[in-house]
């Protein structure tokens, strides 16, 4: 919605354009357009302008209540001094402050007691719709703009900007929420914004979540786009029935533009140390994500093994439960990956040391429908305007926990071949699909019996004759199964 400014963009008015109505003032380069109820110039050189006093210099604009403007000794606009309801503003940046001081030629500025807003994103990103005039005018641009992504706003007693647009603030607040109710503040003594490294440091941070104080760093630092950056993530810290209270230490590894390594370690009071490590990988042709997680000597699942000897001594389960190693893991890996114009492979596997690491660990993030079954699929297809062929390795496993009812296993496609080929002699067209698939399910837990396994083919060929006219079709087509 354009008209809701400040709930998820901030909207830039249309800059007024006084090139051909203002007072040019010479700076050596660019020329600087002053615009003003009054304009004076005293025999030093010096230009006060008052009442609407504006400015625009390059893609810089500023307007105020009161301005001077300094010139050196070759009649060239070297500083501005600017008084009361500053405004100044430049793509993707808009600073309100009560006093500015700008150098020219360094291209330094600095404003006291202001309120700042920029975009974070390197371009920014505009969006622009017309503008609704009654009375066209030339002296105004006939658009409208918003920016869009990742914006920045807060409050600072003193702002720098140096040559290289790097800004320092002092006794400063920074958000990236929504303007009018932020969720999260930070308030620091110094900050300073990078532009050319995408970082932001600050000194003596605390952080707000509405108006409640929550932490304090003495320094911290922090990216100011969406390039991904080596360092700490938030903790996590909570408690749960199986877990008990734990800790959540992230660490992402920015190893390269197109792969990364996120390592969580995690502290478990009733099992001591988890370790979760998730690696992705970015090609031009596919995409590749391994996760890992092992829980070195889980005392909580040693006991849980104690006390099911004695609780379940009949089960068909138990032999397998007490050997199983207290030290527990899971994988998951995911990839999709297009050879070329014509072969394809698609990986879903996912396995855990033992059946009961989802129910006690990972309930909430291991991937799957229900938590006792386990999808492992692997596939390669080949297409072509002639042949298409398909060759899959599915398998389901069932994950059979001692304190839970007795599950049925799936059966496995180990493995199910696809073929389709078609091929037109003339008028005639021809059509052959076939199928091959060899069924697998592991022995019954309860009757300790195999289920009837077997193969199935099936062979498909096709005769059609596609008749074609401008008024109609008619398709004649002979089917054998």
């Amino acid at each position: 919605d354009i008209n809701n400014i400040c709930c998820g963009y901030y909207q830039f008015l249309p800059n007024i354009n006084y090139n051909n109505a203002s007072l040019p003032l010479n700076t050596g380069s660019n020329p600087i357009y002053v615009h003003a109820k009054h304009l004076s110039i005293n025999t030093h050189g010096r230009i006060l302008a008052i009442g609407k006093a504006t400015f625009s210099h390059d893609d810089q604009h500023a307007v105020s209540d009161i301005a001077y403007f300094k010139q050196n000794k070759n009649n060239q606009i070297s500083h501005i001094s600017m008084y009361g309801h500053v405004h100044l503003s430049e793509p993707g940046k808009l600073l309100i402050a009560e006093e500015a001081n700008l150098n020219v030629k360094q291209h330094v500025s600095i404003l006291k007691h202001a309120t700042y807003r920029m975009q974070l994103s390197n371009p920014p990103t505009f969006i622009c719709t017309p503008l609704k005039i009654k009375k066209p005018s030339s002296s105004r641009h006939n658009n409208i703009c918003h920016t869009t992504g990742l914006t920045a706003f807060g409050n600072a007693a003193l702002i720098e900007r140096s040559a290289k647009k790097i800004y320092s603030l002092h006794h400063a607040t920074w958000s990236t929420c929504n303007p009018k109710n932020p969720t999260w503040t930070l308030k620091s003594s110094d900050v300073e914004l990078n532009p050319l490294t995408g970082r932001g440091s600050a000194y003596n941070t605390r952080l707000y979540i509405k108006k409640i104080p929550i932490f304090y760093w003495p320094y911290i630092s922090f990216p100011i786009t969406k390039e991904r950056k080596t360092g700490l993530l938030w903790p996590v810290i909570g408690s749960n029935s199986q877990l008990g209270y734990f800790f959540s230490q992230p660490f992402y590894l920015n190893l390269a533009p197109n792969y990364d390594l996120l390592i969580n370690t995690s502290y478990l009071s009733k099992r001591r140390f988890l370790f979760d490590n998730t690696f992705r990988y970015l090609a031009n042709n596919g995409h590749s994500t391994v996760r890992w997680k092992i829980l070195p000597d889980d005392r909580e699942f040693a006991r849980f093994k104690r006390e099911a000897r004695t609780e379940f001594p009949d089960s068909n389960l138990k032999t397998d439960l007490l050997n199983t190693s207290n030290t527990r893991q899971s994988i998951t890996v995911d990839n999709d990956t297009q050879w070329d114009h014509h072969w394809h492979s698609y990986i879903d596997y996912n396995d855990v040391s033992d059946p009961y690491f989802i129910t006690q660990i990972d309930s909430n993030h291991f991937p799957g429908d229900t938590p006792d079954q386990l999808l492992q699929t692997a596939d390669l297809s080949y297409q072509s305007q002639y042949i298409n062929m398909d060759y899959l390795m599915q398998r389901v496993k069932t994950l059979h926990q001692i304190d839970k009812a007795p599950l049925e296993n799936q059966y496995s496609k180990l493995p199910q071949i696809t073929l389709k080929a078609t091929h037109s002699f003339g008028l005639m067209k021809t059509d052959v699909s076939g199928q091959v698939t060899n069924f697998y399910q592991p022995q019954d837990i309860t009757s300790m019996q195999f289920p009837p396994l077997g193969q199935r083919f099936q062979l498909r060929p096709s005769l059609s004759l596609p008749l074609v006219k401008p008024y109609g079709f008619f398709t004649p087509r002979f089917d054998w199964d």
